[in-house]
């Protein structure tokens, strides 16, 4: 039970490591897409951008998800 116990474990801290370096590797990519200049020009001119859908998904999630966690 132990031995199954630390397995978990060690899965769980790599796929945790591996997460943190992805999210280093896009980091450059997702300020591009979530910059406010974006999605000021794209307001401007009528057009929903991506980065404006994320901010509202990431709103809506805190709102809701945030009670459930």
């Amino acid at each position: 039970m132990v031995f199954y116990m630390k397995r978990i474990i060690k899965d769980r801290q790599r796929l945790r490591e591996a997460l943190i370096i992805l999210s280093f590797v896009l980091m450059p990519i997702t300020f591009v897409y979530i910059s406010c200049p974006i999605i000021t020009r794209g307001a401007s001119e009528g057009i929903v951008t991506c980065g404006l859908m994320v901010f509202v998904l990431i709103f809506f999630g805190s709102l809701f998800l945030g009670r459930l966690w």
